[in-house]
């Protein structure tokens, strides 16, 4: 009976350290796997950062280098339209000129008696004041201000057009 007293205590003993061993190898195996797994998620955090960092750097070097062109662009297609604003006051200055010059503005269509025949003057010669009627001078010069209005909406417009072709290519 002592005999089996002593085994059962060995016994207890055995069964008592083999569970110990047990308990500590597991969660020392959890331990090391889950540093294992923590860090190859670090790794693979860290290269999906530094591939976007890349990504990022190159993307905002072609924003930059895009954003220069279109400044040379639009100072370009400023300094285009300067140009064309300039030659569009030299013409109305040069259509006030003529305007003064031949004494207004005149309807060719028209004759000098007002009456609608319903044909032009062959001639066509606005230098000729017989060749039609001579408009008032608000008439004149409300002809005159739209001309000019016109072609600066027609200069404005070809420089959109020149922008945005431009910015195609």
């Amino acid at each position: 009976m002592t005999y089996i007293l002593n085994l059962l205590t060995n016994l207890n003993s055995t069964v008592v350290a083999v569970l110990l061993s047990f308990a500590l190898g597991s969660a020392l195996g959890w331990y090391l796997t889950a540093e294992y797994k923590n860090n190859k998620h670090e790794a693979i955090v860290g290269k999906m950062q530094t591939e976007a960092n890349i990504a990022l750097r190159q993307a905002t070097d072609k924003l930059i280098e895009t954003e220069r062109q279109n400044a040379k662009l639009a100072q370009d297609i400023e300094v285009s339209h300067v140009e064309n604003r300039k030659k569009l006051d030299d013409l109305f200055a040069d259509n006030l000129r003529l305007a003064s010059e031949y004494a207004g503005l005149y309807d060719r269509y028209a004759s000098n008696s007002c009456s609608v025949s319903g044909k032009p003057d062959s001639s066509g010669n606005p230098n000729n004041a017989t060749s039609g009627a001579r408009l008032s001078n608000e008439a004149s010069g409300f002809l005159l201000n739209e001309s000019r209005r016109a072609d600066e909406a027609a200069a404005y417009a070809a420089a959109c057009y020149e922008w945005v072709k431009k910015l195609r290519q």
